[in-house]
């Protein structure tokens, strides 16, 4: 069996555009309006049309935390909220991701309002690849131009999702208050 683990040297940029939206209730959550997909030389544009159609503002992620990708079934999928670690829930680290923690960046959508978030990738990613027999660490490309489908996963929160101190706390103490804060995860795929 062959471990894959991501790098995380992420050469991921995030932008907002902000368009205007009728205005609903005041508790209603947000909702994934649109997400497309473009390739253009060595990168990867992914765009995620986040409605608002409340009468709050509203928090979401605007970078993955983790980028995974199958190459048997295509499919790359973005992981745009906090989720625990296997040392999170055991207490023992597997993997020096579960030592570290880095807060995502996170937009606003204003009330009544929709904002595009914009996630540029390389076209191909490189992950190491650790196999179970010889032991060699060798890397391997993952092809992520030629997906078929994209699955978002997207946190948001009517609180900012951010820690203001985090000084003295684990990793995995921080990923569990962000956790805290975070009120759904919004879902959508786009088939290519």
């Amino acid at each position: 069996m062959r471990r894959l683990l991501p790098l995380t040297s992420k050469v991921v940029t995030a932008a907002v555009l902000v368009l205007a939206l009728s205005s609903c209730g005041e508790s209603t959550p947000p909702r994934i309006g649109s997400v497309t997909m473009a390739v253009s030389g060595d990168r990867v544009a992914i765009a995620i049309r986040v409605d608002n159609p409340g009468a709050l503002p509203l928090h979401v992620y605007a970078e993955p935390e983790r980028i995974l990708y199958d190459q048997d079934t295509r499919t790359l999928r973005l992981v745009m909220h906090q989720t625990l670690r296997d040392a999170d829930l055991t207490g023992v680290a597997t993997s020096s991701a579960d030592l570290h923690f880095s807060q995502l960046r996170s937009i606003t959508v204003p009330a009544g309002l929709a904002a595009v978030v914009h996630v540029d990738l390389a076209a191909t990613l490189n992950h190491l690849v650790f196999p179970g027999s010889t032991g060699k660490v060798t890397f391997e490309g993952w092809p992520i131009h030629q997906a078929r489908q994209v699955d978002i996963e997207l946190g948001w929160s009517d609180t900012p999702l951010a820690i203001s101190d985090g000084h003295g706390k684990s990793a995995s103490d921080l990923r569990r208050e962000l956790l805290t804060l975070e009120r759904g995860v919004l879902t959508a795929t786009l088939t290519r």
